[in-house]
């Protein structure tokens, strides 16, 4: 039998490889010409710096993947060229994570659902 901490840390990782092919699949759109990098960067940023999210969606940031970890004040988040994309939960609490990605102006250019992992 598979113990709970194995179970969360093969979920964290889907997580981040669903997060990493929704970056790659993004890399096909026409992006502004105004690039930062040129290859996608994980960074941390500020939880209050993050932009509002979309209805149904929360963020939540932990500093590690045990229960009852406190919230971190730090989240992960892709960068590419003027996107920056943000893993929200959902407050319904789904198996499932919501990559969106953010313009340089906090527009939303996508938003997809990713289930599997949370």
């Amino acid at each position: 039998m598979t113990s709970r901490r194995e179970f969360r840390r093969t979920s964290i990782t889907a997580a981040m490889a669903a997060l990493g092919m929704t970056v790659a699949a993004l890399t096909t759109v026409t992006w502004p010409a105004a690039a930062e990098t040129a290859y996608p960067i994980v960074s941390y940023v500020l939880k209050t710096d993050a932009p509002p999210p979309p209805a149904g969606l929360q963020l939540v940031c932990v500093s590690v993947p045990n229960d009852g970890a406190p919230s971190s004040t730090n989240c992960p988040v892709v960068k590419y060229k003027d996107v920056t994309t943000w893993a929200f939960s959902y407050v319904d609490n789904r198996v499932s994570m919501a990559p969106v990605s953010y313009d340089a102006n906090n527009i939303i250019i996508a938003n997809v659902e990713k289930p599997g992992a949370r």
